[in-house]
């Protein structure tokens, strides 16, 4: 991104490249078969939605995923399918529990 004259105005220098219908529904289909009720598209080939108490954004374009409150900060990998990036977001969510010690 490019910021303008003003601090609010900024203009894409490399836009994301729209994702086919397909690859979205397909995306949406995958965390709904893993029990997910409500999975919302976001953005541009982002899927939002809500899994032990964090709500996760994933970018179906890079396969990374964050948890809302670090949204802008860092971005995860755990690799190029959807099933790793389930086991990535479990795993972020066992991690917490066991530094909270609520996992006991």
């Amino acid at each position: 991104m490019k910021a303008g004259r003003n601090l609010d105005q900024y203009s894409m220098t490399s836009p994301i490249p729209h994702l086919p219908k397909e690859v979205m529904d397909e995306g949406v289909e995958f965390f709904k078969s893993k029990g997910k009720r409500k999975v919302s598209k976001y953005g541009n080939g982002q899927l939002v939605f809500h899994h032990r108490k964090v709500y996760w954004f994933v970018s179906l374009v890079s396969m990374k995923y964050a948890p809302r409150h670090k949204a802008c900060q860092k971005w995860y990998y755990n690799g190029k399918e959807l099933e790793d990036v389930w086991e990535g977001i479990n795993g972020w969510c066992d991690f917490r529990d066991k530094m909270r010690g609520e996992g006991e």
